[in-house]
């Protein structure tokens, strides 16, 4: 049960302790999850907000020109946002520079492949879950 105040609560598992490098009492955060899918990601630098809209610069290829995508988006890791609709996926989006940029805004275009860490992969989990105990 977690504790409405702090949103913290105490579990128990068991840990694989072979170099003895855990001992009792030491804390860590801990992510716990739920499901997981295959979604649309970018880059969490790559999506701006205005008037509580967010949305992401893409490439309009036929004009090499800045477009505005207005998303709706779902899970956020620390540095990856699911896109749930709002951009197709051919899309080109702008993950440097984006700030810079205006609807429009004539580009130089250099494509980069964009991966997630494998430690880092999209998945559905409950926020900062709190701490869990190694007693």
């Amino acid at each position: 049960m977690l504790d409405p105040d702090t949103r913290t609560g105490l579990i128990y598992i068991d840990v694989e302790n072979r170099d003895l490098k855990l001992k009792p009492g030491m804390h860590a955060r801990v992510s716990i999850v739920a499901s997981s899918h295959d979604a649309m990601v970018v880059p969490l630098s790559s999506i701006m907000e205005r008037d509580k809209s967010e949305f992401v610069f893409t490439v309009d290829p036929a004009a090499g020109t800045a477009s505005r995508q207005f998303i709706r988006t779902g899970i956020r890791t620390n540095d990856a946002v699911e896109v749930i609709n709002g951009l197709a996926d051919d899309a080109q989006v702008i993950t440097i520079g984006s700030r810079m940029i205006a609807e429009g805004t004539q580009l130089e275009v250099t494509v980069a492949d964009w991966k997630l860490p494998p430690a880092t992969a999209l998945v559905a989990s409950e926020p900062d879950t709190g701490s869990a105990s190694a007693d």
